[in-house]
């Protein structure tokens, strides 16, 4: 009985251990494929982080310097705002002394106009009386520079 016990059990038993043996052979073997792939992907990714890092630390400093930018830019129209509002008062009071300008012209030039009309028909009135007139024509002959008043 010990020896069918024995046949019966050892041989099944070694067929099975070839079997996990090469089992484990196929698997330890397709372990190191998978070691050499994931080693690979991983100096993929390594190099791809690293890229990454120094891309954003550039994006870092550009926005630094684009913050720096907009600050500067922010004073300078600061500036000029309050340029072009010293600017657009100082048009309006030009503007508001150019008008009153205008209007004394206009009304000297009125005056003016009505003076002249009241000497034109002063002149026209004596002109045609006698004895001015005749005292204009004794002045001019008297005084040649005062012809052709």
């Amino acid at each position: 009985m010990a020896g069918i016990l024995s046949k019966l059990s050892v041989k099944p038993l070694l067929y099975a251990v070839g079997v996990l043996l090469v089992a484990c052979a196929g698997l330890g073997g397709a372990l190191a494929v998978q070691q050499r792939w994931y080693g690979g992907q991983l100096a993929t990714v390594t190099a791809a982080r690293n890229t990454a890092q120094v891309s954003a630390e550039a994006w870092k400093v550009r926005a630094g310097e684009l913050d720096l930018a907009n600050a500067a830019f922010q004073d300078v129209n600061e500036t000029l705002q309050g340029l072009l509002a010293k600017a657009q008062g100082e048009n309006t009071r030009l503007q508001d002394e150019g008008r009153a300008a205008i209007a004394a012209a206009q009304a000297a030039a009125a005056a003016a106009n009505r003076t002249l009309d009241t000497w034109l028909a002063r002149y026209a009135d004596q002109v045609r009386k006698g004895d001015c007139a005749s005292a204009l024509n004794a002045v001019q002959q008297a005084c040649p520079a005062f012809n052709g008043y």
